[in-house]
Protein backbone atom coordinates (compact mmCIF):
# COMPACT_ATOMS: atom_id res chain seq x y z
CA UNK A 1 0.00 0.00 0.00
CA UNK A 2 1.10 3.25 -0.78
CA UNK A 3 1.88 5.60 2.14
CA UNK A 4 4.39 8.91 3.12
CA UNK A 5 6.95 7.22 5.68
CA UNK A 6 9.06 9.64 5.50
CA UNK A 7 6.72 12.95 5.74
CA UNK A 8 8.72 14.39 2.16
CA UNK A 9 5.33 14.30 0.10
CA UNK A 10 6.18 10.76 -1.77
CA UNK A 11 4.38 8.12 -2.27
CA UNK A 12 6.13 5.37 -0.01
CA UNK A 13 5.64 1.76 -0.24
CA UNK A 14 4.23 -0.24 2.98
CA UNK A 15 3.93 -3.88 3.05
CA UNK A 16 2.01 -5.73 5.85
CA UNK A 17 3.52 -8.55 7.63
CA UNK A 18 0.95 -9.79 9.36
CA UNK A 19 -0.07 -10.44 12.95
CA UNK A 20 1.57 -11.92 15.84
CA UNK A 21 1.75 -13.04 19.02
CA UNK A 22 -1.72 -13.08 21.54
CA UNK A 23 -1.57 -9.47 21.09
CA UNK A 24 -2.04 -9.60 17.00
CA UNK A 25 1.08 -6.92 16.81
CA UNK A 26 0.88 -5.93 13.43
CA UNK A 27 4.58 -5.34 11.18
CA UNK A 28 5.29 -3.96 8.04
CA UNK A 29 7.99 -3.56 6.17
CA UNK A 30 8.90 -0.34 4.40
CA UNK A 31 10.72 1.09 1.21
CA UNK A 32 10.88 5.17 0.62
CA UNK A 33 10.95 6.48 -2.67
CA UNK A 34 14.62 8.11 -3.36
CA UNK A 35 14.66 10.81 -5.64
CA UNK A 36 17.95 10.84 -6.36
CA UNK A 37 18.28 7.28 -7.34
CA UNK A 38 15.14 6.75 -8.76
CA UNK A 39 14.01 4.34 -6.66
CA UNK A 40 12.64 2.52 -3.54
CA UNK A 41 14.82 1.86 -0.72
CA UNK A 42 14.22 -0.40 2.01
CA UNK A 43 13.70 1.59 5.46
CA UNK A 44 15.50 -1.39 7.95
CA UNK A 45 14.02 -0.17 11.23
CA UNK A 46 10.63 -0.47 10.71
CA UNK A 47 10.52 -3.88 10.34
CA UNK A 48 11.10 -4.22 14.05
CA UNK A 49 7.76 -1.57 15.21
CA UNK A 50 4.87 -2.89 16.88
CA UNK A 51 1.46 -1.46 15.29
CA UNK A 52 2.85 1.25 13.41
CA UNK A 53 1.06 4.30 13.34
CA UNK A 54 1.62 7.08 11.12
CA UNK A 55 1.23 10.97 12.60
CA UNK A 56 1.04 13.03 9.81
CA UNK A 57 0.67 16.24 12.14
CA UNK A 58 3.66 15.60 14.81
CA UNK A 59 5.11 14.01 11.43
CA UNK A 60 6.22 11.03 13.17
CA UNK A 61 5.49 6.99 13.89
CA UNK A 62 3.69 6.08 16.55
CA UNK A 63 3.97 2.44 17.83
CA UNK A 64 1.96 0.76 20.25
CA UNK A 65 2.20 -2.65 22.42
CA UNK A 66 0.62 -4.34 25.59
CA UNK A 67 3.51 -5.31 28.11
CA UNK A 68 1.13 -7.53 30.57
CA UNK A 69 -2.30 -7.03 31.93
CA UNK A 70 -1.64 -4.33 33.43
CA UNK A 71 1.32 -2.07 31.22
CA UNK A 72 1.19 -0.48 28.00
CA UNK A 73 4.36 0.93 26.21
CA UNK A 74 4.41 3.38 23.10
CA UNK A 75 7.01 4.74 20.84
CA UNK A 76 7.60 7.17 19.14
CA UNK A 77 10.05 7.90 15.69
CA UNK A 78 10.97 9.99 13.59
CA UNK A 79 13.10 10.97 10.50
CA UNK A 80 16.68 12.32 11.58
CA UNK A 81 19.10 12.84 8.95
CA UNK A 82 17.18 9.96 6.94
CA UNK A 83 16.88 7.36 9.17
CA UNK A 84 14.11 6.36 11.73
CA UNK A 85 15.54 6.93 15.24
CA UNK A 86 13.39 6.39 18.71
CA UNK A 87 12.72 9.63 20.02
CA UNK A 88 10.69 9.29 22.76
CA UNK A 89 8.92 6.14 24.94
CA UNK A 90 6.62 6.07 27.15
CA UNK A 91 5.14 3.34 29.87
CA UNK A 92 1.55 2.91 31.26
CA UNK A 93 0.94 1.16 34.45
CA UNK A 94 -2.13 0.25 36.15
CA UNK A 95 -0.83 -0.33 39.59
CA UNK A 96 -4.83 -1.31 40.82
CA UNK A 97 -7.70 -2.48 39.08
CA UNK A 98 -10.04 -0.22 38.50
CA UNK A 99 -7.80 2.98 39.48
CA UNK A 100 -5.96 5.34 37.40
CA UNK A 101 -3.07 4.77 35.78
CA UNK A 102 0.85 5.95 35.69
CA UNK A 103 3.20 7.05 33.04
CA UNK A 104 7.13 6.91 32.81
CA UNK A 105 8.13 8.83 30.15
CA UNK A 106 11.56 8.91 28.10
CA UNK A 107 13.23 11.46 25.45
CA UNK A 108 16.26 10.72 23.38
CA UNK A 109 19.28 12.87 24.41
CA UNK A 110 22.26 12.89 21.45
CA UNK A 111 25.05 11.14 23.27
CA UNK A 112 23.01 9.88 26.30
CA UNK A 113 20.16 7.92 25.06
CA UNK A 114 17.37 7.55 26.27
CA UNK A 115 16.47 9.52 29.55
CA UNK A 116 13.64 9.42 31.98
CA UNK A 117 12.05 12.96 31.80
CA UNK A 118 8.92 11.78 34.02
CA UNK A 119 8.52 8.73 36.20
CA UNK A 120 5.46 7.67 37.78
CA UNK A 121 3.29 10.86 36.94
CA UNK A 122 -0.53 10.97 36.06
CA UNK A 123 -1.88 11.62 32.42
CA UNK A 124 -2.06 15.42 32.72
CA UNK A 125 1.89 15.32 33.02
CA UNK A 126 3.14 13.65 29.91
CA UNK A 127 3.61 15.41 26.50
CA UNK A 128 0.45 16.06 24.54
CA UNK A 129 1.76 14.44 21.66
CA UNK A 130 0.90 11.06 23.70
CA UNK A 131 -2.70 11.86 24.63
CA UNK A 132 -4.25 10.77 20.61
CA UNK A 133 -2.81 7.77 21.36
CA UNK A 134 -2.84 6.10 24.98
CA UNK A 135 -5.12 3.81 26.19
CA UNK A 136 -8.09 5.46 27.96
Amino acid sequence: MLKDLNFDGQDDIAIPLGNYGNQRIQYEDGYLWDKTQKTYVPVKQLKEIANPRIDKEERCLFSFSRESAASYHYERFEYVNAELVKTAELIQTYRQAGGKPLFTEKHYQKGKGMRVVHSSVPIREISHYWLKIVQK
